[in-house]
């Protein structure tokens, strides 16, 4: 199951009729449909419990309209073990995620959340704070009890080294980093939260009769909240240019010229060393490396007339359409 990128409309592979809110079949949707009655698959959207309507699983942020194109294939003799197929909600991507629970069986796994942050121990460069240090770590590894597991006399050394570190003021917080432009303040904020709250209210209310109210509400709202990053963006540039103009020294003029970098940069906080050992362990093969022969079958009359297809000019061309421009040269020093 997952994304397919084929519309099938109101094909249906179980004989019966099934429901589906997107009725347009294109291309891919009719070859998934070929290869799926070919291959004894079924399709779960519209059929199957919790999906009788066969609701949207993508809807483009550009709101230029919904589709069905993530599917649920599954084998005849799979049928009596799914007890129910369900499209759920949406706030963090245009597709939504589709979720199959089969009969007896459940999952116990607790997935701890990641961290908000790291602390950071940050050490002194005064000889006394250091020998101080190193005093009281002393005293509480020495209260220790060494008998313990190996897992939870690792955990206690832990505690014993934060605890040092946090009496002597020598933890601190990373400094967060904000990747939004100086010119982005709090009206840009409220607007862009009151957009992208109208766009989870248009993905989750896939009602007919109400979805060209919750799409125009969100159209209207994105294009004010366009319209007014535009104008922030073109008052901040024109201000900076303004205070480049009537500069006096080379410190205002730097300290100008910085302001105008929209983002700080993540920094990579994993060392040298840890990066040289994880590539020499994943490019070191242990013994002689001998490669395996693969024959390929000279049988030729399962070949797909669209997959086994020459090349044509019409499909270089738009993969040259795709390519980005303003990249690297490849050995052939032709840039896009």
């Amino acid at each position: 199951m997952g994304d397919l990128n084929g519309r099938i409309g109101l094909l249906s592979t179980h004989g019966a009729t099934r429901r589906s809110r997107d009725i347009i079949v294109n291309h891919r949707g009719k070859i998934l449909y070929d290869n799926s009655l070919n291959s004894g698959l079924r399709i779960g959207n519209g059929y199957l419990s919790g999906d009788h309507e066969g609701s949207s699983t993508f809807v483009s942020e550009s709101v230029s309209g919904s589709s069905v194109v993530d599917f649920l294939l599954f084998s005849n003799s799979a049928t009596s073990l799914i007890n129910k197929f369900e499209v759920l909600e949406s706030h963090h991507s245009d597709h939504f995620p589709i979720y199959v629970q089969l009969i007896g069986t459940h999952c116990n796994e607790t997935v701890s959340p990641a961290p908000t942050h790291e602390k950071k121990i940050v050490l002194p460069n005064d000889l006394l704070a250091i020998r101080k240090f190193k005093r009281i770590l002393d005293i509480r590894v020495e209260a220790i009890n060494t008998a313990t597991d190996i897992n939870q006399l690792g955990g206690s050394l832990e505690n014993a080294i934060i605890q040092t570190c946090t009496k002597l003021d020598m933890v601190k917080k990373p400094r967060k980093l904000d990747m939004k432009p100086k010119w982005f303040d709090r009206e840009c904020n409220q607007l862009k939260y009151l957009m992208k709250s109208a766009l989870r209210k248009f993905r989750r209310n896939q009602i007919p009769d109400m979805t060209s109210h919750f799409e125009d509400n969100y159209r209207n709202l994105k294009s004010k909240y366009c319209e007014l990053v535009r104008e922030k963006s073109a008052q901040h540039d024109l201000n900076t240019q303004t205070r480049l103009h009537n500069l006096k020294s080379s410190q205002s003029f730097w300290s100008t010229f910085n302001s105008r970098n929209s983002s700080a940069y993540a920094q990579n906080t994993i060392p040298k060393l840890k990066w040289f050992e994880h590539y020499t362990n994943v490019f070191t093969v242990e013994g002689e490396y001998v490669p395996v022969s693969i024959e390929v079958p000279d049988n030729d009359t399962n070949l797909d007339p669209i997959l086994d297809a020459d090349i044509n000019i019409f499909e270089i061309k738009m993969a040259l359409n795709r390519l980005k421009p303003n990249k690297a040269a490849g050995k052939d020093l032709i840039p896009n």
